[in-house]
């Protein structure tokens, strides 16, 4: 069973297992940014992204997580998101947490 971490916002790490993203999504994004040039001028331009938001479940410790909390999961392939915790329900010996998880990647400056 493949094991990864999800980074609480305090720091607090905990362990997650049988980790699914479903209802996949992916949204090409502008956003205004500010660039520092090296001869100390700064301009005004954009900056182009991917958002990639899923529904993600995992299993954690019981009283580990809990409803409302914001955190980094690590996922396969070095992906991070940033997940928020919708629902915790009891198994047998853990939690099973549903969430809602974002990352940004694929970042291209308009230079």
């Amino acid at each position: 069973m493949d094991q990864e971490v999800f980074v609480q916002a305090d720091g607090e790490l905990v362990s997650a297992w049988d980790i699914q993203f479903t209802e996949v999504q992916q949204q090409r994004k502008t956003e205004p940014c500010t660039y520092h040039e090296r001869d100390g001028t700064v301009r005004k331009g954009v900056v182009h992204f991917t958002l990639e938001s899923a529904a993600v479940t995992f299993s954690a410790p019981t009283s580990s997580v809990r409803v409302g909390q914001q955190g980094l999961m690590s996922a396969t392939e070095d992906r991070f998101y940033d997940v928020t915790v919708s629902t915790v329900e009891p198994e047998q010996d853990h939690i099973r947490v549903a969430g809602n998880a974002t990352r940004k990647f694929a970042y291209e400056q308009d230079r």
